[in-house]
Order: C-alpha cells, then sequence, then structure tokens
C-alpha cells in the first residue's frame, strides 16, 4: 500500500520519501526508480528519495504510516519528534485500531485516519509494486469531523488523484443524489437515472452515501451537501 502512495504523490510532482527497513527494495527504486503495475496504470517513478528511517526524510508535510499493524507504533514514535504544527500524520490501514497506536506517540490533533476498503497490492520483486485494485478508503481526522487537516491532506491527495485520471482534464458530468423521505432520486446534468423507494432511507440512524465507479478509476471534485427544508405551502 505505501508503494502504490508513493508512486501515485511522486508522479504527481510531489517531494516523496519511501521509507524501507527492506534493502533490497529501497536499493532498486534508487536505482531505476518505482515500477508500477495494475490499477493505477504501468509508469516508473524516478523522482523518489528512499530511506530506512522517518528521520532521513526530515520533516514533512504529510506522514503516511502504511506498515503492518504491528509496526504502527514504532513507526509513529519516528515520526513524533520530526512533526511541525501543521504535520499530517495518516494512518492508512485495512481495519480499524491503527488511529489508537498512533495517538500514543503522537496527538490527535495531528492524525488522519484512513480505512482501505478492497486495496490489494503485491511487490513480485524489489523495485515493483502490483496495484491490484481498491474500491474505496474512508478518511476522518481522528478529532472527529472535517477540519483544517482534512483540507490540507484534500490538496495533496487531489493532486495524485489528477495525475492519475484522464477524466480530469476532459470535463465531468453533475451527479445529484436526492433524499425526501424514503424517497432517493438521482439525476446526471439533469437528466433523472435512477430512483429508489425504501423505508431504510428514511431511517433516523442512515446518513451514508457512497459513490462508486463499478470498479473503473474515477474522479469525484466539488462535492457538496445540502440539508433542505421541505416547502412551506
Amino acid at each position: 500500500m505505501g508503494s502504490v502512495y508513493a508512486g501515485l504523490l511522486g508522479k504527481a510532482g510531489h517531494e516523496v520519501w519511501a521509507i524501507d527497513r527492506w534493502q533490497e527494495h529501497i536499493d532498486a527504486i534508487a536505482g531505476s526508480g518505482l515500477a508500477v503495475s495494475g490499477a493505477s496504470g504501468s509508469y516508473v517513478v524516478d523522482n523518489l528519495h528512499v530511506g530506512r528511517s522517518a528521520s532521513d526524510a526530515g520533516t514533512c508535510d504529510l506522514f503516511v504510516i502504511a506498515t503492518k499493524a504491528a509496526d504502527v507504533d514504532a513507526a509513529a514514535a519516528e515520526i513524533a519528534p520530526l512533526l511541525e504544527p501543521d504535520s499530517i500524520v495518516m494512518a492508512l490501514q485495512n481495519g480499524l485500531g491503527a488511529g489508537e497506536r498512533v495517538a500514543r506517540r503522537i496527538p490527535e490533533t495531528h492524525i488522519v485516519i484512513g480505512i482501505a476498503e478492497g486495496f490489494g497490492s503485491s511487490i513480485p520483486e524489489p523495485g515493483h509494486v502490483h496495484h491490484e485494485g481498491m474500491r474505496l478508503i474512508r478518511i476522518a481526522e481522528m478529532k472527529g469531523g472535517k477540519g483544517h487537516l482534512l483540507c490540507l491532506f484534500g490538496e495533496i491527495r487531489a493532486d495524485a488523484a489528477t495525475a492519475n485520471s484522464e477524466a480530469c482534464t476532459s470535463g465531468g458530468d453533475v451527479l445529484v443524489v436526492e433524499t425526501v423521505g424514503d424517497e432517493m432520486r438521482v439525476s446526471i446534468d439533469g437528466k433523472p437515472v435512477g430512483y429508489l423507494k425504501s423505508s431504510g432511507i428514511g431511517h433516523p440512524t442512515k446518513s451514508k452515501i457512497e459513490l462508486g465507479v463499478a470498479g473503473k478509476d474515477g474522479y469525484f471534485d466539488d462535492i457538496k451537501v445540502w440539508n433542505a427544508e421541505p416547502a412551506k405551502r
């Protein structure tokens, strides 16, 4: 997972440090670049810096911890003395619990949690990561809500997504999802494309909407949410 995101962010033009204990892997990246294949496309990123410890990179705008769960605490301990006031530390894992491990070493005000669903990757050989696929990643601040950290992270993540999506430069469609009571209506560019009536839609605890693109690459931006009152007659 870490190599996939290092590739995406490096491809977008960011200064990226890939930190790994596997010496053969970082030697291969330093010598020939990071080869990425699979769901993220096929390309080589040759502008990555490499190191074996977070201290090799020094202070950063964004630290991504994409280790195995057992190694999260050690990674957070290395990052802690490098934090700047606006530094973001993202615990990116396949399940819950990483945020709490990071918080043992780092103040919660710096932490963003990322939970990957349907993510798969492998390293066929040193210096080469194969991206099997990814359904979605849920992101939230450790303290809850959407604040300064997510705004900063969104700017960085959007750059990576733009570099990997042709749709970003070719215009897009306007998708509107409207729920009223137990009914949901969906339109694209003003044209109705879907309707569903279910008691579950109007349930007070059901407030989540997920956007997907049938397993393909997609890019959503300029998302707005309104909570409108019914019109008075």
